[in-house]
């Protein structure tokens, strides 16, 4: 088996990936949550949390559409796939807070600091993929 085919075999599939994602999400905009409601009130906790589910509902609507076919396609098809998928979570976005600034002003900081804990685990997840994949890598070398 040569290194090209051996690296395909060992990277982690991306649904594995999706649901820590989705797992670091829900548990960060919940510490976010819990601290809001002891510093401002619970509902405001609750908004929070709010914003925080928004974040995993655009993981979710992301994953299905660039994930859903990619093991399938060509090159092509799975980098266009995944430019759609992240034009439904701006979509996704812009209609949230859209809606939230026309509706619900006042609780409008706190969905916003739900919605950034849950963002912060995208920034978890990359580091801690690709060093699992270079892990891997390493030891399918030696």
């Amino acid at each position: 088996m040569n290194k090209e085919a051996s690296r395909a075999t060992v990277q982690p599939q991306p649904w594995r990936i999706v649901r820590w994602v989705i797992i670091a999400q829900i548990l960060l905009a919940s510490v976010m949550a819990l601290a809001i409601v002891f510093i401002v009130s619970p509902v405001h906790g609750v908004m929070a949390m709010l914003g925080g589910l928004v974040t995993v509902l655009m993981t979710v609507a992301f994953a299905f559409r660039a994930f859903w076919r990619a093991a399938r396609s060509d090159a092509k098809a799975v980098v266009g796939a995944m430019y759609r998928a992240e034009a439904l979570k701006m979509a996704i976005a812009t209609l949230f807070f859209t809606a939230v600034a026309l509706w619900l002003p006042e609780y409008f900081g706190s969905i916003v600091l739900g919605f950034a804990a849950a963002t912060v685990s995208y920034w978890l997840a990359l580091p801690l993929t690709a060093s699992a994949m270079t892990i891997t890598d390493a030891n399918s070398e030696s």
